[in-house]
């Protein structure tokens, strides 16, 4: 996701969470994390950047399935052709 998008994914993320009324305890033991990192990112800071990471994404999205809009496939940093930087095969 773009940090545009994220910011907008978590937002929306919040307001789920406040209209459940649950806690960041309830929400990180659904969406497999701890509740430090809901924290985090509760305060505006995600870790590596400023996006979360995939599984984060898909499990809120399975709590919430609204969530899903924001999944789309442009939105995702996923392709067959980013290579990391050491794994590019050289030619022999």
């Amino acid at each position: 996701m773009t940090e545009e998008t994220t910011r907008d994914f978590l937002a929306r993320l919040w307001q789920l969470k406040l209209d459940a009324k649950m806690s960041n305890v309830e929400l990180a033991r659904h969406l497999g994390c701890s509740p430090s990192y809901i924290s985090h990112l509760r305060r505006g800071r995600p870790g590596k950047g400023s996006q979360v990471g995939l599984e984060f994404a898909l499990n809120a999205a399975r709590l919430f399935p609204e969530l899903r809009s924001f999944l789309l496939p442009s939105e995702l940093l996923v392709s067959n052709n980013v290579v990391p930087d050491g794994n590019e095969e050289t030619e022999q």
